[in-house]
């Protein structure tokens, strides 16, 4: 089945700021963000954080492994067959974020209930502490009993690179295919924040 959709014929909707951070500041909204808020970030190498395209290029250099660009195959291989070690650096190097921009500050200094977060980097701990806010990260691995009534936590759904170790490769930093498309890690987390 095919659709013939002309995306000329979407229109831009305006967005009443004001009525948005009105609704944020009931301490009742939630800020969830995936890959695009990392984007005009800085990490330790000083580059932005790469996307998934380009992580896996990076684990196949590090793994001296043909170029692929699918995160879920190179990084399965890699997992199997290279030195954790090597990857766990790449990883903290490209995810170890040193510096936001002004509007990761002002999007973070909002009234958020709570922070879910598909990233593994600490972009949101970041912004938040230099907006004057100290926030724990914590990840689907954590028992929720004592967080789900916090309003001062970041979520991390596929990992947190703070907290990343060797072992955490294998389930909590979600990189392959078996870790990342499985939900049994979330479900079985009990973590329902």
């Amino acid at each position: 089945m095919e659709l013939n959709i002309n995306t000329l014929d979407f229109k831009l909707h305006q967005v009443a700021t004001a009525d948005l951070i009105s609704r944020i500041s009931t301490g009742k909204a939630l800020l969830f963000t995936g890959a695009g808020f990392s984007l005009n970030t800085e990490n330790v190498s000083g580059q932005e954080p790469p996307l998934a395209e380009d992580l896996a290029r990076m684990i196949s250099a590090l793994g001296e492994m043909d170029e692929d660009t699918s995160l879920t195959y190179v990084s399965e291989y890699y997992l199997e067959y290279k030195d954790k070690g090597k990857l766990l650096n790449l990883l903290k190097e490209c995810f170890t974020i040193k510096k936001v921009s002004e509007f990761h500050k002002t999007i973070c200094s909002l009234d958020w209930k709570r922070f879910y977060t598909t990233n593994y980097d600490n972009s949101i701990e970041l912004s938040c502490l230099q907006g004057g806010k100290r926030i724990e990260s914590i990840s689907s691995i954590e028992s929720p009993e004592g967080y789900y009534k916090r309003s001062d936590i970041c979520l991390h759904i596929n990992g947190s690179i703070e907290r990343a170790n060797i072992e955490s490769l294998d389930g909590e930093i979600k990189l392959s295919d078996s870790s990342y498309v499985s939900p049994d890690s979330f479900i079985e987390s009990g973590c329902s924040l």
